[in-house]
């Protein structure tokens, strides 16, 4: 397989860090969505859009979570959503499964409104035995096949932990912040209304992966 370029681990390292220092600053996080195990937060931004917090209780394993996340997320995305999201797919994998580019096309159901594409570098991360996580960011790939008419969206960084809870190696205490820019003529409330829905997205997904791992 091939290896990543090192533009794309620069960009990764930059984006992962980014991310870690959004973690590590616990002020300003304001709750919109709380379940019984999975909790959402939204912090703004200078430039108007919110970054996203979810953090969620799993009763799983760190490492099987952390796989089944890495496996399934985008897919799961696309067939829970197959009304916005027009196509969605694993473009390539790299350094031997544990990196990948993926691409996706969102429909943006208002008039005069262009759909939103993403291409995403993804890299699995395993901080030691039991924490794991990944982190992906937005890049330039000549190998897919862009929309068009359609707007590349700006993928800041997107992370997701997953540790022990409380000690307890055969749960999961899951912590995942992210932030993306979808440029263009998109409101940034309309963008910023959109992360509820997001929080009902890993809802589902958990709800599935019990069901599986």
């Amino acid at each position: 397989m091939e290896e990543e370029s090192p533009e794309v681990l620069e960009k990764l390292e930059a984006a992962y860090t980014e991310a870690m220092n959004e973690l590590s600053d616990i002020s300003g996080w304001e709750p919109i969505k709380d379940w019984a195990d999975l909790y959402t937060f939204r912090k703004p931004t200078e430039y108007g859009l919110d970054k996203i917090k979810i953090e969620a209780y799993i009763d799983r394993p760190p490492n099987k979570v952390c796989d089944y996340f890495y496996e399934n997320l985008q897919k799961s995305h696309y067939e829970l959503n197959r009304e916005i999201v027009l196509r969605s797919e694993m473009v390539r994998s790299f350094s031997n499964g544990t990196g990948k580019v993926m691409y996706d096309l969102i429909h943006v159901p208002f008039p005069g409104i262009s759909d939103r594409e993403a291409v995403i570098f993804c890299k699995k991360l395993q901080f030691d035995e039991n924490t794991c996580g990944f982190v992906d960011t937005s890049i330039n790939y000549d190998g897919v096949e862009t929309a068009e008419n359609a707007v590349r969206c700006d993928v800041k960084y997107g992370l997701h932990i997953f540790e022990p809870l409380s000690g307890n190696k055969e749960k999961t205490h899951l912590t995942t912040v992210g932030l993306a820019d979808p440029k263009g003529s998109i409101p940034t409330s309309m963008v910023n209304l959109g992360l509820g829905r997001r929080s009902d997205f890993y809802r589902a997904f958990i709800d599935i992966l019990l069901k599986n791992i």
